[in-house]
């Protein structure tokens, strides 16, 4: 049986966290054994059903800065001997993650993956972050031995080189048979269970309240629309963050408090989906997200800024990509004439996104080739 370790920030439901759980729930248990490192002592959503599971979790006692790399790194590394010797390395996590693979390498791991879920280059930070992350992607650039993205534009924007045409991509593979409940009346129950009637529409995000993710500008659009459009609609803001209270505060500032659900962290996403009509992704930044393929697979019409890549546009007729720059009366008149637009059957949506090679068993059987060495 092969040791894989899974490198990330933290557990809780996220993106790239949401994509390695379903590997780890659908991998050969029999011929891999995965382990997870994450570089804060904060005990995330996934932790329990990964126990559960028999799974390990390494929790390094050294915060991540400059002033404590050296012990950080050595804690890793200390890790890496006790419970090794491990076969791969999986990193998640952005510029610290050359120093990481560097301490694999001198630990003897043979396949060490360098993963990028994001498209943003980093461009806006300090020229002192800049000089840090440029050394750093020298390290991936020499202990990697395998480079990996969730798509092209996340691919080129981290690594700085042309995406391959074979091999690059690990896609953001989704569990396609939880994503059907529009189609079998569970959006229904969920309606009852929000107390919303049929005739309020439900706008929902699926985020981390952090800035990248714009729930600013998902609050002006929601308001807009609310005056333009339906005075009675819903906004379902799930997930959880640093500033979830800041955004709770400006939604009742904004008049919008008997409006807006905070629903905090669930583990339901698929059932709130379905009693979805329009999902709100006007992020900064991103890569290709999780939480947009999943929404196209419940059926729900997507509203996202030109700053999420088109590599997310499922083909299914749900898509709709603005300027992040546009006005608020622009994004709610395309929610509204997206809401008008009637979603296809469940069974189009799965073989359109299968296609697409979004299917959870697509992505578990390429992870596997990568841990096994193969290119």
């Amino acid at each position: 049986m092969k040791k894989v370790l899974e490198i990330l920030g933290r557990l809780d439901r996220a993106g790239q966290e949401t994509f390695v759980m379903n590997i780890f729930r659908h991998i050969d248990r029999k011929r891999f054994d995965l382990y997870f490192s994450v570089n804060t002592d904060y005990v995330g959503a996934y932790e329990a059903e990964i126990l559960s599971a028999g799974g390990k979790i390494f929790h390094n006692p050294y915060a991540v800065t400059l002033k404590n790399l050296r012990l950080y790194l050595r804690a890793f590394r200390k890790f890496l001997r006790e419970e090794g010797p491990f076969d791969a390395v999986h990193c998640h996590v952005y510029s610290f993650g050359g120093f990481l693979l560097r301490a694999a390498y001198k630990e003897g791991v043979p396949v060490r993956i360098m993963h990028s879920h994001t498209a943003y280059d980093g461009q806006k930070n300090s020229p002192m972050r800049r000089i840090y992350a440029a050394y750093a992607r020298r390290l991936i650039d020499r202990y990697a031995t395998k480079k990996v993205a969730c798509g092209k534009d996340a691919y080129e924007a981290f690594f700085k080189e042309p995406c391959p045409e074979k091999g690059a991509i690990l896609p953001n593979g989704i569990e396609l048979s939880r994503f059907g409940g529009k189609d079998t009346g569970t959006g229904k129950e969920i309606k009852k269970e929000l107390k919303v009637s049929d005739g309020q529409d439900i706008f929902v995000s699926v985020a981390r309240f952090c800035e990248v993710k714009n729930h600013e500008k998902i609050l002006s659009v929601f308001k807009e629309y609310l005056r333009a459009f339906n005075p009675r609609a819903v906004l379902l803001l799930v997930g959880d963050g640093e500033r979830r209270k800041y955004i709770e505060e400006s939604a009742k500032r904004e008049g919008l408090g008997e409006n807006v659900i905070f629903a905090g962290l669930r583990g339901d996403v698929d059932k709130l989906l379905a009693a979805a009509e329009v999902f709100l992704m006007p992020s900064k930044f991103e890569g290709l997200p999780v939480s947009l393929i999943e929404a196209q697979a419940a059926g729900v019409r997507c509203v996202v800024s030109d700053r999420v890549t088109d590599e997310a546009d499922m083909g299914l007729g749900l898509f709709y990509r603005l300027p992040l720059e546009a006005s608020d009366e622009i994004w709610a008149e395309t929610c509204a004439r997206a809401n008008a637009v009637s979603p296809p059957a469940f069974s189009k949506r799965k073989r359109g996104i299968e296609r697409r090679g979004y299917s959870v068993e697509n992505a578990v059987k390429r992870a596997e080739e990568l841990y096994d060495g193969k290119s």
